[in-house]
């Protein structure tokens, strides 16, 4: 898959060292046009908006694209799921 943002490369080493615990964390590291265009998708608006809406798919493109596993990427995509229902709970 194409790179075209040197921002990419960040994300694994900092997602090792803990400093990424969700997929907003990356989103604030590589902003979710840029993954948009380089996935040539127009959703991820959407789903920074509703994790709920994240197909499979999608997170495997996105495990290829930050060089990460499946499992991690749905471990981030959960942490931000769960956020965001605790505060419509509210």
């Amino acid at each position: 898959m194409q790179k075209d943002d040197l921002r990419y490369d960040a994300v694994k080493p900092l997602y090792e060292k803990g400093k990424i615990k969700s997929l907003s964390d990356i989103f604030r590291l590589v902003p979710k046009t840029n993954v948009g265009m380089d996935l040539k998708t127009k959703r991820m608006n959407l789903i920074g908006r509703n994790m709920g809406e994240l197909k499979l798919q999608e997170m495997h493109q996105l495990a290829d694209l930050f060089e990460l596993t499946l499992d991690d990427i749905i471990k981030l995509a959960e942490a931000d799921y769960s956020r965001i229902r605790r505060s419509k709970n509210k």
